[in-house]
């Protein structure tokens, strides 16, 4: 079996690129992967599409970029 990838996605009011990131994912020929998405505090539609694509959905007090990886690592279950 092929080992679990974790992508983690920082995000803060992001609707607008998510759905190409999250596609562009989806395209790929590897599929055993999740996805972390680590959000800001989005008041777009961020939230809403993340959840259309079954991704794991984790609150990012701080909103850096920086603190989000931190925490995306924190919660990440892949080897990779």
């Amino acid at each position: 079996m092929k080992p679990l990838l974790s992508i983690i996605i920082p995000t803060l009011n992001s609707g607008s690129i998510l759905i190409k990131c999250l596609d562009s994912i989806k395209r790929q020929t590897f599929s055993n992967y999740e996805i972390l998405i680590i959000d800001g505090g989005s008041n777009d539609n961020t939230l809403k599409i993340a959840k259309i694509y079954k991704c794991k959905i984790i609150n990012n007090p701080l909103k850096t970029a920086e603190a989000a990886k931190a925490i995306g690592l924190k919660n990440a279950n892949g080897e990779y």
